[in-house]
């Protein structure tokens, strides 16, 4: 999706129109697209979100998930009268790390002096266990890398609620999965 945000800024620079750009998410013509389900599904529905934080450095305005309750789409929430799916309780997650945060930016590969497949996003003013701190999301594209964790790194928070301590310094394994990295109070 990223790619595609780059392309539309591009063309609408090139033509001299200033409009936001609106993601509206997928949609009822993507039929050839198998449905996603379990931890994949999980890591495309944060991934969406994610990734339209990104885009707002490329003039993406809005990210709409419109069909929050349909079963054509590749990544269902929660179909109609059902409870979520892991899909949506991983972007319930993610909003509640993110309730209240400042996005400082975001970033990947080797521009971001990361491996070329992970993405980062930095925050600000996370609320974690009564306190202010700075965090970051990370993530691959596909596969998995190693990234060392910064200095003010303390533990990692994954999307099914769990949280592993870390050391600054020590390599953290970057997956698929979106996790937060919880830096110490300040």
């Amino acid at each position: 999706m990223a790619g595609e945000f780059a392309a539309v800024a591009e063309v609408l620079h090139q033509a001299g129109v200033g409009a936001p750009v609106w993601d509206t998410g997928p949609d009822y013509d993507i039929r050839d697209q198998a449905v996603l389900r379990g931890g994949r599904a999980a890591d495309y529905a944060a991934r969406f979100f994610l990734v339209g934080l990104y885009g707002r450095e490329l003039r993406l305005d809005r990210s709409y998930f419109y069909n929050w309750g349909g079963r054509r789409i590749p990544v269902v929430l929660q179909p109609e009268g059902e409870p979520p799916t892991l899909a949506a309780r991983a972007v319930d997650r993610l909003q509640r790390w993110l309730a209240g945060a400042r996005i400082q930016g975001c970033g990947h590969g080797h521009a971001a002096g990361l491996p070329s497949t992970v993405w980062r996003c930095r925050f600000t003013d996370v609320l974690i266990d009564g306190s202010v701190r700075g965090a970051v999301i990370q993530w691959t594209s596909r596969g998995a890398a190693s990234v060392p964790a910064e200095p003010r790194t303390m533990s990692l928070a994954h999307l099914d609620g769990t949280r592993s301590p870390v050391r600054p310094g020590a390599l953290v394994h970057v997956t698929e999965t979106p996790e937060l990295v919880i830096e110490s109070p300040e």
